[in-house]
């Protein structure tokens, strides 16, 4: 995507904690016995919290299944976007019901809200996606592995616009690991399949 932040190390204790800053935005990681502890602080609104909650839970959730099932491989991702008013909760119906899957991206199959739940997609281009849930956030993003696709992750989300605050960008992330090659016939899958989706989203708004 070509974007970068510029962060801050206010403090580093080898073995206990280091504590980020981005601006307002304060977070510290802890490593405690047995488990690793986030607390993400200056957050400016319930919508960036929110977001924040659903994000930390989908890389925790990319980050164990890279650990799990790639290990010492690099990860390679890429971006698809689509600008559209809705809201989160609307999208995340449209990531996840059969019926609103089907209007986009699939001829069949939903997703199951509990997270390590199995999944199966038949994509409109002819392939399909079976794998498991690596994260389902209410209201928020949704995290699939793609057993077809070398185990790779895809991630369905949305994020604020920087251009109006009734716009959102839709957005699908592909992780592969080892390969930075993705396979072209399915990047331009997920391509159309989100331009139709913020097709049909910007026709239920207008309606």
């Amino acid at each position: 995507m070509g974007l970068s932040v510029r962060v801050h190390v206010a403090q580093s204790i080898p073995d206990k904690c280091v504590v980020y800053e981005v601006g307002s935005s304060r977070l510290t990681i802890e490593v405690a016995d047995g488990e690793v502890v986030l607390t993400h602080e200056g957050l400016r609104s319930e919508d960036e919290e929110d977001g924040m909650v659903s994000a930390w839970r989908t890389a925790l959730g990319i980050l164990d299944h890279g650990i799990s099932c790639h290990p010492d491989l690099p990860r390679h991702v890429r971006w698809f976007l689509q600008p559209v008013q809705t809201t989160p909760g609307f999208a995340h119906v449209f990531f996840t019901d059969p019926a609103a899957l089907a209007q986009w991206l699939t001829v069949s199959g939903g997703v199951p809200t509990d997270d390590g739940g199995d999944c199966r997609l038949d994509l409109a281009w002819g392939e399909s996606l079976t794998g498991r849930v690596l994260a389902n956030t209410p209201e928020r993003d949704v995290a699939l592995t793609w057993s077809e696709q070398s185990e790779s992750c895809l991630v369905f989300r949305t994020f604020p616009s920087p251009r109006s605050p009734d716009e959102r960008l839709l957005a699908l992330s592909w992780s592969y690991y080892g390969n930075p090659i993705f396979p072209e016939s399915s990047a331009q899958g997920l391509q159309s399949s989100l331009d139709r989706l913020g097709r049909v989203l910007s026709r239920m708004g207008s309606a």
